[in-house]
């Protein structure tokens, strides 16, 4: 294994999971909380910072949207300008992707098979979330609405990638999945 595959194992991939465990939080917070609430931030029983909870909650939710759309790009997939999951095509000289550590991209059926539940609307949340990564995030555009399921498809989504990184990824290269959970919050109600 090469320098740059150690630092994705080590660096990169553990601390992008890791922001699908504080989305998930974030999330969960905002679904708790829809018009915020009051924040006050300890470090070593310290108060450091006080204000509104968006403090916490929007840079988590805008971050860990960006990185579920990073890491399904990493395993081969990625949206259309429909909204629809496609296979990425040849990644860049400079992209580390899962065709990297010398494993297959992923199909599009492989994306959706650990849902239990309705695949075809598994698959609707995950390209709106990758959709929302360009349309709603990191451009300002009048393409998306946030509508009533966002923050589901965005919880099935950062709990569908760590799956996807456990079968298809870590179990082939026999390594443990790095932890991704935030260590303490109160989990959402399963969907």
């Amino acid at each position: 294994m090469d320098g740059l595959q150690e630092h994705f194992l080590n660096t990169v991939l553990p601390y992008r999971l890791y922001s699908l465990g504080c989305l998930e939080m974030a999330l969960s917070l905002v679904r708790e909380y829809p018009n915020g609430a009051s924040l006050q931030c300890k470090f070593n029983d310290k108060l450091k910072v006080q204000g509104s909870s968006s403090i916490i909650t929007n840079a988590n939710v805008e971050l860990g949207i960006i990185h579920c759309r990073v890491l399904m790009e990493f395993l081969g997939v990625k949206v259309d300008k429909n909204m629809n999951l496609i296979s990425a095509g040849k990644p860049r000289d400079s992209d580390v992707t899962i065709e990297s550590f010398e494993l297959p991209k992923l199909t599009l059926e492989q994306v959706v098979e650990p849902c239990t539940s309705d695949k075809e609307l598994a698959r609707k949340y995950i390209a709106k979330t990758l959709f929302a990564a360009n349309k709603l995030i990191a451009h300002a555009t009048n393409l998306v609405k946030l509508e009533e399921d966002s923050i589901d498809g965005y919880i099935v989504t950062a709990r569908a990638i760590p799956v996807l990184f456990k079968n298809y990824f870590y179990n082939p290269l026999k390594l443990e999945i790095p932890n991704y959970k935030v260590d303490k919050y109160e989990q959402p109600d399963e969907l």
